[in-house]
């Protein structure tokens, strides 16, 4: 028989679930464990952004405040106005002319301002520190004349000068008339060159870096303009603008009024860490931003490490799960080899207890057709009682058709079988099989899906005892039946006879002779009558079982018979 019992081994399995858990739970400490150190180096980068941003944001205050003083002082003041006065005048005062450039000159020495115009209430430049031909820029002229009629100091924002191309700021002051104070003489221009110190001061970063980057825009209709040279592009001062609905790029965001710590691109579309915020009295923003590379990259070589010593984690449990592993294998497959012995063993006495059973065995797999109906079995094995029992070879029987064995059309009992592998609940019947013309008992079991087995049992001689019982019985039936009337004539004859005896005893006990009625073999008293036991003087018991010479009176009688 083939063996159907395939056993597996369950162990390698455990033992891989175990390592693929203990392996899990190492990634995803070293994983937690680096998004943690990430995340510290993450916000150690977020607090250095906001520290220089807020570092840089005040100083650019500081730095537009101490302009706006610079301008203070010129701004409605005695001397200059008169100074102003004398030199706009119609003479050609030389004396007014040389004290207000000497007042000038300390502003573009001390005070780093590139240059100053002088211009009149017409807008004409009357003087220039120091003294170049250069022309006034078409933008201050415009600006100055804003001045002249507000009477108020004007920063003027990043401009690019028509004349040399630079970008300059400036610093408009309106000089009025010390004497008509409604009067607007002219407007000092002092210009900024912000190369000399505000493109560096924002471009500084105060630790090495090798992406970090400040920097300043302003909105510009639906642009962000950016106002300082960049470290990476140049030429970009108030050339490189981004449309506002580019609201990844981080400078975008800050124009639109976000502040603090965020996350987007910069305007090498490279994703940045920045700190965003306005400057406050000012039309600009400040973006201090860093490569979000940069920020994550010293745990970027954490991680290396982390990946070295996750590794040697996971080899060393691996290592330790498989030689674990590899014992209860060792363990697992000698208790294999027991089992397979004592199966083979087990095996050996099934199949010598198979061949030698009395009964005929047929182990069948069933045949269904498309629609799952059982149309026919296939005999898979039979025992050697098989053969005994129904005729049949059993290398004939294994592997047949039972279509083919039997050679009908549908084999027997194929619904039956069906039922049985379908239901597997056993079955039993008797039947006569003519081909054979033998008679069957058949048990019928199903040991798995497919499959049944029958055992057959040859029963014909059992059958013609059984049949000989039923004549045997019928016979006896009939012999009872006429015991049966003899008994009841008896029964009548009987009960004449007792009618009869007891008309007798009723004779026999009032007769008024003396009777005994004796055994005639052996001459023992069976009955005495009541007037013998009277007549005689001895008890009803003293006779019975007695034989009649051994009493006294007809002892003496016997006695004299003899004698004479």
């Amino acid at each position: 028989m083939e063996r159907s019992d395939h056993r597996k081994n369950p162990t390698g399995i455990v033992f891989f679930l175990i390592f693929i858990a203990l392996a899990a739970g190492i990634l995803a400490g070293g994983y937690f464990a680096f998004r943690n150190y990430e995340q510290t180096y993450r916000v150690g980068a977020e607090h250095q952004l906001s520290a220089i941003a807020e570092l840089k944001v005040n100083q650019l205050v500081e730095y537009r405040k101490e302009r706006l003083g610079d301008a203070t002082i010129l701004f409605k003041n005695p001397a200059i106005s008169n100074l102003a006065r004398r030199l706009f005048g119609k003479t050609n005062d030389i004396d007014a002319q040389h004290q207000l450039h000497i007042w000038l000159s300390k502003y573009t020495i001390d005070y780093q301002y590139d240059r100053v115009f002088v211009l009149d209430s017409r807008g004409v430049v009357r003087m220039t520190v120091p003294v170049t031909p250069e022309p006034i820029a078409t933008t201050m002229l415009k600006r100055a004349s804003e001045v002249l009629r507000s009477s108020e100091v004007t920063i003027q924002d990043f401009y690019r000068d028509e004349h040399d191309q630079k970008i300059y700021l400036a610093l408009l002051v309106p000089i009025i008339d010390d004497i008509d104070r409604s009067r607007p003489l002219g407007v000092l221009v002092l210009r900024i060159d912000p190369t000399l110190y505000l493109y560096p001061f924002i471009q500084t970063w105060p630790m090495p870096s090798r992406s970090s980057e400040t920097l300043i825009v302003r909105r510009e209709g639906n642009d962000a303009l950016f106002l300082n040279e960049l470290r990476f592009q140049k030429n970009t001062a108030l050339n490189l603008r981004t449309s506002l609905s580019n609201e990844r790029v981080a400078a975008v965001r800050a124009v639109l009024g976000e502040k603090g710590i965020i996350e987007g691109v910069d305007y090498r579309g490279v994703r940045v860490i920045a700190d965003v915020r306005p400057v406050p009295g000012s039309p600009w923003f400040l973006v201090a931003r860093m490569d979000r590379s940069e920020v994550y990259e010293p745990a970027r070589a954490q991680l290396w490490l982390l990946i070295i010593l996750v590794g040697a984690l996971i080899a060393a449990v691996g290592a330790g799960v498989g030689f674990v592993w590899r014992h209860e294998r060792n363990r697992f497959y000698r208790e294999q080899f027991k089992s397979a012995e004592a199966l083979r063993e087990s095996e050996s006495r099934f199949r010598s207890l198979f061949e030698n059973m009395a009964e005929g065995v047929a182990l069948h797999e069933m045949i269904y057709d498309d629609k799952g109906i059982p149309v026919d079995y296939r005999i898979v094995d039979v025992n050697g009682a098989f053969e005994k029992h129904t005729g049949i070879p059993v290398e004939t029987a294994r592997g047949a058709l039972a279509s083919e064995l039997y050679g009908v059309g549908t084999p027997p009992y194929v619904v039956e079988y069906g039922e049985v592998v379908r239901s597997r609940k056993p079955f039993y019947f008797e039947t006569y099989f003519s081909p054979m013309k033998k008679d069957f008992s058949i048990s019928t079991i199903s040991p798995k899906a497919g499959h049944f087995a029958t055992i057959l049992l040859d029963i014909t001689e059992r059958k013609h005892t059984e049949a000989e019982t039923r004549r045997l019985y019928e016979v006896s039936e009939r012999s009872r039946s006429a015991l049966l009337n003899i008994l009841e004539d008896q029964k009548q004859v009987e009960a004449a006879l007792t009618i009869s005896e007891v008309r007798y005893r009723r004779l026999f006990e009032a007769a008024r002779d003396g009777i005994l009625i004796l055994d005639a073999e052996t001459g023992i008293v069976v009955d005495v009558n009541q007037f013998m036991i009277e007549l005689l003087g001895f008890s009803h018991e003293q006779f019975l079982g007695k034989r009649i010479w051994d009493l006294g009176f007809f002892k003496d009688i016997i006695a004299n018979q003899a004698h004479f």
